[in-house]
Formats: structure tokens, sequence, C-alpha cells
């Protein structure tokens, strides 16, 4: 039976007002990869899907076979912005259409309106974060899940918090990693001069938007610990750039005097990522807070990059015991980076090793047809509940 599938995120395609590098029909990042994933996904599986975002001043309304529709809300500030944006969502999405979130953020105030939610990690482990901003996420989750709203979680660990948390919704929660295609993101040549990156010794790339939460300043700090250790070094942040987390990060390097050791390449369309991996010697992913199963990590993994990431979300998951899986494993704090990067840079056979070890950790558990069969039966089951 064919369903309805409206998906709601504030920006799925193009040029939001917070980002600069990203064109109309462009994605941003991970988790617009992701969306896109899950509505291919749903229109193979037979059903209408359309993707509901803020209205960014893009005119494109289809992607791909996508029907995009743009909602106008007010520029209000902080959350009342977001809010708006749900109740707008809310009031204008059909009565028989079967909803997904793509985040518990787009399920307020009527949590009753949504079916299903994507959990990328917990979103309140910020450090430095108030406590009445945890207090108002975990409200929201707790609101969704009393909702009966089924949950995709992309790591163990929102399911870890339910159980403990609201045990009588445990059954509501399906982890089911990312996955990524396995065939283009594979080992391959690509020199780096062919990408317009001058050849160091240790080529390091950090392929995240350009953000605090991302650990972007972790990054400049260890690059300068290696750079003042002697090592010819390259750190290149791939991704978009947040306009006020990167004026900090661009702030670090100034102070560190690191643009020798660092170079910005700006947003690459998802259909080249796989040659600017292959050009790297070394990945990291060091992500300070808010962290799901990260894209970015196992696409590196899959083209056989030795990589470094922190202990935080579903990374932990990617890499359950140091070098055995391929990666290191470290605490989110400048010198642990740099100690793991160190070994990485200082030992290229041991790069090799565990190359090899994180492609065959991709192709065992994170490809897209594994995805696809789990996100399969989890969306069964959402169609099943709504029948």
């Amino acid at each position: 039976m064919t369903e309805h599938f409206v998906l709601i995120t504030d920006t799925f395609l193009g040029n939001p007002d917070n980002y600069e590098g990203v064109e109309p029909d462009e994605l941003i990042g991970g988790a617009e990869i992701n969306l896109y994933q899950t509505a291919q996904l749903l229109m193979d599986m037979g059903h209408d899907v359309t993707v509901i975002q803020q209205d960014t001043g893009n005119e494109i309304e289809q992607y791909d076979g996508i029907d995009i529709e743009y909602l106008s809300v007010p520029d209000l500030p902080g959350r009342a912005k977001q809010v708006a944006f749900n109740l707008t969502w809310q009031r204008n999405v059909p009565d028989d259409a079967i909803i997904h979130a793509h985040s518990m953020d787009y399920t307020i105030p009527l949590f009753g309106r949504v079916d299903s939610v994507n959990q990328q990690g917990l979103t309140w482990d910020v450090p430095e974060g108030s406590g009445l901003t945890t207090r108002i996420k975990r409200h929201y989750v707790k609101r969704a899940l009393k909702s009966g709203a089924f949950v995709r979680a992309s790591d163990n660990s929102f399911l870890t918090y339910t159980q403990s948390e609201h045990t009588s919704a445990r059954n509501q929660v399906f982890p089911v990693p990312n996955g990524v295609d396995t065939d283009r993101f594979a080992p391959a040549d690509y020199p780096p001069e062919s990408l317009g990156i001058d050849p160091r010794s240790s080529l390091i790339l950090f392929p995240r938007t350009l953000r605090i939460a991302r650990g972007a300043h972790l990054f400049v700090d260890a690059l300068a610990t290696l750079r003042d250790n002697g090592y010819d070094i390259l750190g290149l942040f791939l991704g978009a750039e947040d306009i006020e987390d990167a004026e900090v990060v661009r702030d670090r390097i100034d102070q560190y005097n690191l643009y020798d050791s660092v170079k910005f390449l700006g947003h690459i369309p998802h259909d080249q990522m796989h040659k600017y991996y292959n050009a790297a010697d070394i990945v990291t992913i060091p992500t300070y807070h808010s962290e799901g199963s990260s894209i970015a990590c196992i696409e590196a993994m899959a083209c056989g990059k030795p990589f470094v990431v922190t202990d935080v979300g579903g990374l932990k998951e990617l890499v359950y015991q140091s070098e055995t899986d391929g990666g290191i494993k470290v605490k989110p704090t400048a010198p642990a980076l740099s100690d793991a990067l160190e070994t990485l840079v200082a030992n290229p056979e041991t790069r090799q090793i565990l190359g090899k070890r994180a492609r065959k950790r991709a192709l065992k558990y994170y490809t897209n047809e594994r995805w696809e069969e789990q996100m399969r039966t989890y969306f069964n089951t959402v169609v099943e509940k709504r029948g």
C-alpha cells in the first residue's frame, strides 16, 4: 500500500543563512545526506515522499525525484524560530500523511502529529551547556515517546538512555547505524596535486562542517602541537563553514600563526568526497559533542584510511577497540587528539595496517545494503502502527 511520507527538517537542500559556501542544489553534510538516503529508500518501497524545510530562498522544488516544499517563518531569535517553523508545518501537513521528523527538535509543540523521529545520538551532551537546555531537550524526548512515536537511532546511546529513563517506550527505539556506498568510497589513487593540494609528509583531513561541536577547535590545537614538534603536516578543512564558529576557528589559527599548516577546501559536492579521503594520509573526526554514527567517519573507513575519533556519541561504536577496529579513539581534548595523530604521522606502517582494518570493518557493518535492510524493517513497522 502506498503511503505519503512527509519528512520534516529545517534545511535539506541549499543555502541556509548560517553557513557559507553551499550552492542551492547541494546537500550540506551528513544529516542531509542521511535524509536524502531515507527519502530515496521510501520511494523505492513504493511510497510518495515530500520534504518540508524552512524557506531559504531556494527555488528548486524537486531533487532526484524528491518533492520539496518550503515554508516561510518569521526571523525570530533563538528557539522561537524553531517553534514557529514547527507550528507552520503542523498546520500544513495533510492529516493522512505519515510524519518523519529528522530531529526531535521538529516534534514540538504538538508531539502527537509525529509518527517517526530520526535521532542522531544524544544532542544534549554539551559540556558547557546549561541545565535548562538539557532539561528542555529531554522533555522533547519524553513527550515524543509518550505520544507513541517510533525512533530510528543512529547508535545505541539513545536506546540505552530510553531503557534507563523511559522503560515502557524501549520497544519504540530502533538503533540503525549509518551506511555508505562502499563501491564509491573505496581505496583509490588520487594524488593531492590533482585536487589542488600541495603535498606534505602527512595530510590530515577534517571532513566536517566547520563547527565547534564537530571539534574544529581541537583539531587546530592538535595541528599546532604537531607543527611545534617538527612534523611537516597540512591540516585540510573540508566542509561548509558555520559563520560564527568559523570566525572562532580562524582566530585560533591566527593565534598559533598556523596558516602555513592549514588549507580550507570549503564545501565539496558529496559525489567528489571520495577523492579527498583517498588523497589524505589520515582522517580525524574529533567531535566535541552531539554526534551519531558519523557518515564522514564511515566514508573514510570505507576508503581504507586510518583515523582518529573522540569517544563521543556513536563514534564509540565505530571504534570499540583502538587500532583493532582501524582507528584510534581518544577523549575529546586537544592533547589526546595530538598524541593519537602523532602516532599515525610518525608511523606510516601503522597507517597502512589500520587503513586495511578500517576498510574491512566498513564492509562488514556499514554498507548501504545493510542500512537499507534495517530501515525497510523500521519503516514497515511505522506503517503497520499507523494502519
